[in-house]
């Protein structure tokens, strides 16, 4: 059976444990998120870890530093032997990719990065016409995380990618060319995969709800809430997480059971769950069902005084059985389980859960304010909540465009109004009370919810003195480093991996300010010199292409939008070409795609309204579908200047600065405020992500 082959390339250098991170920060972000292997060797001993994204790069690091730490008993953690080096290698798939890394090596090559730097290739073969594509398919499958399929005795493959990351060079099938060779030392190599999960301590586990479909009227059943170790779905993503505890001393993360009134539970509606470190884990509540019909139950876990997950599922009670089939949650999600959050849990948690529609109830979460999910009102909307919205957003939007100065403190005092009736008409009693109380103790608030109509952002609160002066507050977006987040979805992201950055515009469009918006984003290396900023897209097929096989750190768009309350899915924002909707957009990102942060500077990109499945529009297509790390949108039309002034300081405070994530986000509101404190455009905004977030340290 002839062959026909086709050339790999390999990078492969060694490095100081001290300098491991510049070359690791080229490679995930550079070059891409390609298999990369990273072995070290100390008093005999070989640890092998292969990683392919991010995430499980900063685990194989963390893996190696502890391999270290065993082996040399060193006392300080920061502090290597200089005689310890790593030697990092990894797969380039195209000629561009080679030439870059050929590039990065040149110009370190003076600087003492590398110890020893090499480029080879090989020959690898075309899988051959008679394996049918099924086949071909599981043996990319099996060979995944740098395992071998397991093949009869009497056959030898010719030669296979994995052979590289585990035969030494001698032992490799002599069609490789350029590869000297090399003594190795008759040492014991480690497992690869038992070696990265021993070694960083990883847990992975799947939420699954376990409860009767129907239940009959005033009886008492169980739900059992479980954290699974197999994978209940071969399309799940497994999730490789740290914990470095012991079986004696195992994670704990906490269980809140959030019920609609049909449902009563028996004691707390929060439990502790010990996570097993070998076997699946389970806590039970006993709950009552007391009204007829379809009820929804759902469970966030909280790790650490940070929400990593939700899950869901419905019970239908009766009278007495029916044959009727109750709704299931559209997919298994995981959870990222960890001992220590890489940063704080935002301040304070408000989590609003919508019921039958049109009821709000509100919680509170914090350990700064010491609030441990208290319930602290609930509110039915009168009235149709989208017509009152639509009319809030219509108004707001027609204080973005040219205001005479003799009219501007009018418009001013208009805003202020706006953010008092949504205070009267939105903020139950109770959580009015509790705010006065907890304002002085928290600076940093994540609201959780899934309802699309309010602008949080825009809540003024106030009171009366017993001598009946008013006392004002601020919007809550100018008192607190504010952002959301979708319920329905699992934890924030704690740091953002830099990387390659992309400005979306079109190449011709009459807002005077979108080409130096442009200009900004393609000079954002000065901000930063560790990111790659790349031409900008114009046309719809670009984008698509590039949000569905891109490996991105940032995709920011400067255009026109528009909203669509009918169908929020047809929402659309303007390219060169036509428009792109977020109906269109049918990507996931995370694993293989570090999860990226994605701007869309143009008017309504970040309202939402219920779509015939749920939430709909940008936001929740992009954070709920497509799992970004951070989305900012707008939700009503900006001023184009205004606008790119906010895009210059959030990215300058995230970027340069080394702000909180929706620190820069506030000063960035606080900037153009002070420019025109009448004009709405800075009370617009919103964003989506974790409040104390930030982007990677260099």
């Amino acid at each position: 059976m002839s062959l026909r082959f086709f050339l790999v390339w390999f990078l492969s250098a060694t490095v100081n444990l001290k300098n491991i991170q510049k070359l690791l920060n080229f490679l995930g972000g550079r070059v891409g998120s390609k298999a990369i292997e990273v072995e070290v060797e100390v008093n005999g001993k070989k640890l092998k870890i292969q990683s392919r994204n991010q995430q499980e790069l900063l685990a194989a690091i963390e893996a190696t530093k502890k391999f270290v730490y065993t082996e040399t008993a060193l006392p300080a953690i920061h502090q290597f032997p200089e005689e310890i080096f790593l030697k990092v290698t990894t797969k380039l798939e195209t000629v561009q990719e080679l030439e870059r890394a050929k590039f990065f090596v040149e110009e370190n090559r003076n600087s003492g990065l590398f110890l020893s730097s090499d480029f080879y290739d090989i020959e690898q073969p075309l899988l051959p016409a008679e394996i049918s594509p099924q086949s071909s398919t599981n043996l990319s499958q099996r060979t995944g995380r740098g395992l071998r399929p397991k093949l009869p005795k009497s056959e030898k493959p010719e030669l296979d990618a994995t052979n590289f990351y585990h035969e030494p060079p001698q032992n490799r099938p002599q069609t490789s060319r350029n590869i000297p060779p090399v003594n190795q030392p008759q040492t014991q190599p480690i497992d690869n995969h038992q070696a990265f999960l021993e070694a960083s301590s990883l847990l992975l586990r799947y939420p699954n709800l376990e409860c009767p479909n129907q239940i009959i009227l005033n009886e008492k059943f169980s739900l059992f809430v479980q954290l699974l170790i197999e994978q209940p779905k071969s399309s799940t993503q497994a999730i490789y997480v740290e914990n470095s505890c012991t079986p004696a001393q195992l994670p704990e993360i906490e269980v809140v059971l959030r019920t609609p009134r049909g449902l009563d539970i028996e004691g707390n509606d929060y439990q502790l769950m010990q996570v097993k470190l070998d076997s699946d884990s389970s806590v039970e509540f006993n709950l009552t069902a007391c009204k007829l019909g379809e009820q929804e139950i759902r469970v966030d876990f909280y790790q650490c005084d940070r929400r990593i997950g939700t899950e869901r599922c419905s019970v239908l009670v009766v009278k007495e059985p029916l044959d009727y089939d109750v709704s299931k949650p559209k997919e298994v999600t995981s959870l990222e389980l960890k001992i220590a959050p890489i940063v704080p849990p935002p301040d304070l948690e408000l989590c609003i859960e919508l019921r039958d529609d049109r009821t709000l109830y509100f919680t509170l979460h914090s350990k700064v304010a010491g609030y441990h999910h208290v319930k602290v009102g609930e509110l039915t909307l009168k009235g149709s909540p989208l017509e009152k919205m639509q009319a809030v957003y219509k108004e707001l939007g027609s204080l973005t465009g040219p205001i005479k100065s003799t009219e501007q403190a009018a418009a001013e005092r208009r805003l202020a109004t706006l953010g008092r009736e949504l205070w009267d008409e939105l903020i139950p009693d109770k959580l009015q009370q509790e705010y006065w109380r907890f304002k002085s103790l928290i600076s940093s608030i994540l609201i959780t919810s899934d309802e699309p109509w309010v602008p949080w952002e825009v809540i003024k609160p106030y009171r009366y003195n017993e001598d009946g002066e008013r006392e004002d507050e601020q919007f809550w977006c100018q008192q607190f480093a504010l952002s959301r987040w979708l319920s329905g979805q699992g934890g924030t992201v704690e740091k953002l991996q830099v990387g390659t950055a992309r400005p979306i515009a079109p190449t011709q469009v009459n807002l005077s300010a979108v080409q130096e918006e442009v200009t900004f984003i393609k000079q954002l290396h000065n901000l930063r010199s560790d990111i790659t900023v790349l031409e900008p897209f114009s046309t719809y097929q670009e984008v698509l292409d590039w949000l569905e096989t891109g490996k991105f750190f940032m995709l920011h768009f400067a255009c026109h939008g528009m909203f669509d309350a009918a169908l929020p899915g047809n929402s659309a924002i303007k390219l060169s070409d036509g428009i792109l909707r977020p109906s269109d957009i049918r990507v996931r990102f995370g694993g293989r795609r570090p999860r990226p942060l994605l701007f869309i500077n143009a008017c309504h990109g970040g309202r939402s309204e219920f779509s015939f499945t749920g939430l709909g529009g940008w936001a929740e297509r992009l954070v709920t579908e497509a799992r970004v790390a951070v989305f900012v949108g707008a939700m009503w039309e900006v001023n184009d200047g205004l606008a790119l002034r906010f895009a210059q300081r959030f990215y300058t405070g995230l970027l340069k600065d080394n702000e909180t994530i929706a620190e820069a986000f506030r000063y960035a509101r606080e900037e153009i405020r002070q420019l025109a404190p009448y004009n709405s455009t800075w009370l617009a905004y919103s964003l989506y992500g974790d409040p104390q977030g930030r982007v990677n340290l260099k």
